[in-house]
Formats: C-alpha cells, structure tokens, sequence
C-alpha cells in the first residue's frame, strides 16, 4: 500500500480502516499481460488478449482467488 492509502487503513476513525480492499489507482490492482513464458508484454493488454481469443488461443486471467482459463466463445469471432 501507497503511504496514503496505509494512513487510512492503520486509522480506526477512517471509514476505510482495516478495510481488505483499500487501495487507490497508485498503489491498486494493476492490469497487463504475459507471454508463456511470464515477460510482461508492451501493448494494451485487453486489446492483446481479445486478438489472441480471436486467434483460438486460450487466455488465463488470475485473480484474487486464483486463475480462470478463457477460450474462445462465438460471440467473440
């Protein structure tokens, strides 16, 4: 946590004190995309992963609990 976003966590008379999902657009959940072998790639990663979905490829999205596999949908095509 960003100093800031830690004040208003460690603070019990902060609406946000103790709260799991304190976090700001500094210190927050960060969104990119990896190749297979984990180096981060340089594009938009949304963009990058709905061409390669396109493609047939299956993508993986990790979250707080864990990873969802993507494949490629009709809707998508």
């Amino acid at each position: 946590m960003c100093p800031r976003c830690q004040c208003e966590y460690r603070r019990p008379d902060d609406r946000r004190f103790h709260a799991e999902a304190n976090c700001c657009p500094k210190c927050g959940p960060q969104l990119f995309l990896l190749d297979a072998e984990g180096h981060r790639l340089p594009d938009d990663p949304l963009a990058t992963a709905l061409a390669m979905l396109r493609q047939g490829k299956i993508v993986a999205i990790k979250g707080l609990g864990g990873f969802s596999t993507w494949p490629v949908t009709h809707a998508m095509r």
